[in-house]
């Protein structure tokens, strides 16, 4: 895998820029992923600015921002299930 990209988006934004569940989600994503869904959602660069950033052909970024967004998806939804009280409904005898 190449060098990180030369782009740092953490100089670029703060912390309330996204909410503390998406920042929480990208940060659990793998680096290849998190770079190229916060390039194209978050910076919004173009694909082939992101493949130029990235060192990586156009269809691999199309993949990680596809899978990573997928990814994204089922974490955010995880993370809604954990925090939900359990509701639990018990018959009363009479």
């Amino acid at each position: 895998m190449p060098a990180e990209p030369w782009y740092d988006w953490e100089r670029q934004r703060t912390d309330s820029d996204l909410s503390a569940d998406m920042q929480w989600a990208l940060d659990q994503l793998p680096d290849a992923y998190r770079w190229a869904v916060l390039l194209a959602d978050v910076e919004e660069f173009t694909y082939q600015e992101i493949a130029v950033t990235m060192a990586c052909p156009v269809g691999t970024v199309m993949s990680r921002i596809s899978r990573g967004r997928r990814m994204l998806g089922r974490l955010l939804n995880e993370r809604r299930r954990a925090d939900r009280p359990v509701i639990r409904i018990v018959a009363r005898e009479r």
